[in-house]
């Protein structure tokens, strides 16, 4: 128990016990206590169980009473509206780090199992222009380029056997010492270039590695 004096004015002191039921004859305050109220000359109406404030707010002191959160409407409404907090039956805390804007905010689920859908997507940790993957702890992150893989030649010579060989034996000979060499090295420096080609799509990760 603990007895408050209150001061109306110049009126009083009156004395009251924070823990006395109040005198509540007709019925509109079932089950509450004797408070005392605090004014700087204004003070909101008490009818049943609704309380006015003025637009100075409610004013509720913080964890060790060192200072007040005031919380007061910030626009002007055009007719009484209601501020409605559902917690369900538990308790909840909720915790703002910033100052978040709520216009029409969430339209879809986005919970860690959701499949939310997204008009576009902006990653500031990717760089621009450049492929995208996924490292090993699922994150997005982009691909660096490889390195310029020289240019093919465009152009080969092929020996041509000679016109006029002189036997079907000088003929095979100028084949094997001259036109197939030739083919030879044209397929070798394609196949250079391709296997080039794969290992820098291979290191890109765009195919699996052989």
């Amino acid at each position: 128990m603990t007895v408050f004096k209150v001061y109306i004015g110049s009126t009083g002191p009156f004395t009251y016990d924070d823990t006395d039921s109040v005198n509540d004859v007709d019925g509109d305050f079932p089950g509450e206590t004797q408070q005392a109220f605090l004014t700087n000359g204004t003070f909101g109406s008490i009818v049943a169980s609704t309380s006015t404030f003025t637009n100075a707010g409610l004013k509720i002191e913080d964890t060790n009473a060192s200072h007040v959160l005031t919380i007061s409407p910030g626009s002007d409404l055009t007719g009484n509206k209601v501020l409605t907090i559902t917690t369900g039956d538990a308790s909840r805390t909720i915790t703002l780090s910033g100052n978040p804007t709520l216009s029409d905010w969430f339209d879809q689920a986005v919970k860690a199992a959701s499949s939310p859908t997204f008009a576009n997507i902006t990653d500031s940790g990717l760089t621009a222009s450049l492929l995208v993957e996924t490292n090993g702890s699922k994150q997005f992150s982009s691909v660096s380029k490889q390195a310029h893989i020289a240019d093919a030649s465009t152009g080969h010579t092929i020996t041509d056997p000679a016109d006029t060989p002189a036997t079907v034996d000088a003929l095979r000979d100028d084949l094997v010492l001259n036109t197939i060499p030739s083919l030879e090295s044209a397929l070798n420096t394609l196949g250079t270039k391709v296997n080039a080609i794969l290992a820098a799509i291979e290191t890109a990760k765009i195919l699996n590695t052989a």
